[in-house]
C-alpha cells in the first residue's frame, strides 16, 4: 500500500482517524499511546515513538498539534504531574489548571 500525497503541497495525506479527526501516522501513534495508558510520561513517549532521540519540546509540540487538530472533537491530551492523559470535554477547565 503506497502513501497518498497532497497534489498541492506534496505532503503525505493524513490516513488515521482518531476521535473523528485525521492525524498523521506519528500523531496517531502518540494519541494511541496516551489513550491506552493510565498516564504516560514524555520520556516513555520518546522511548517508544522516537527511540529516545527526541527532545521534550518536540513531544510537547506534537501534543499541542494533536490538541489543535482535536479541538472540535471534545477530546484533548493534558499533562498532570508530568504524565499525559486523555481528557474529554467538560472534565477539564481553566479553573482546574490554576
Amino acid at each position: 500500500m503506497s502513501t497518498a500525497f497532497c497534489p498541492h503541497c506534496h505532503q503525505p495525506l493524513p490516513r488515521k482517524l482518531r476521535a473523528g479527526t485525521p492525524l498523521t501516522q506519528l500523531k496517531a501513534r502518540i494519541f494511541d499511546l496516551v489513550r491506552l495508558s493510565n498516564g504516560i510520561s514524555s520520556d516513555e513517549i520518546n522511548s517508544i515513538v522516537f527511540e529516545g532521540k527526541a527532545r521534550r519540546t518536540t513531544i510537547r509540540s506534537h501534543i499541542y498539534q494533536i490538541n489543535e487538530a482535536l479541538a472540535e472533537s471534545g477530546v484533548s491530551i493534558r499533562s498532570y504531574g508530568g504524565f499525559y492523559s486523555m481528557v474529554t470535554a467538560g472534565l477539564f477547565s481553566k479553573e482546574d489548571a490554576s
